[in-house]
């Protein structure tokens, strides 16, 4: 398996759902909106995931950051369940 990275962490996250989640419907998201639709995954985490093991966020998480979409799915509540290499 490939070790991820900020250039393939989308392809990561799609490998994911396929083999580990199989595209089950209750994916944890971030949310920009949280009066109506609470995050279900740890936003601060996935945030020091990105800048401190990725070195930066990938192009769809920067969508989120820059308010473009009020919703991001993660493939798991924190990102060391997803990328094990990742000791927070």
């Amino acid at each position: 398996m490939q070790t991820v990275n900020r250039t393939n962490y989308d392809e990561r996250v799609w490998w994911h759902g396929t083999k580990i989640k199989q595209w089950e419907n209750n994916w944890p998201f971030l949310s920009h909106d949280e009066d109506r639709y609470p995050a279900t995954a740890n936003e601060t985490a996935w945030d020091r995931y990105f800048l401190e093991h990725l070195g930066g966020y990938p192009a769809s998480y920067r969508l989120f950051k820059k308010g473009v979409i009020k919703f991001y799915n993660v493939p798991e509540a924190r990102p060391e369940l997803f990328d094990t290499s990742w000791k927070p």
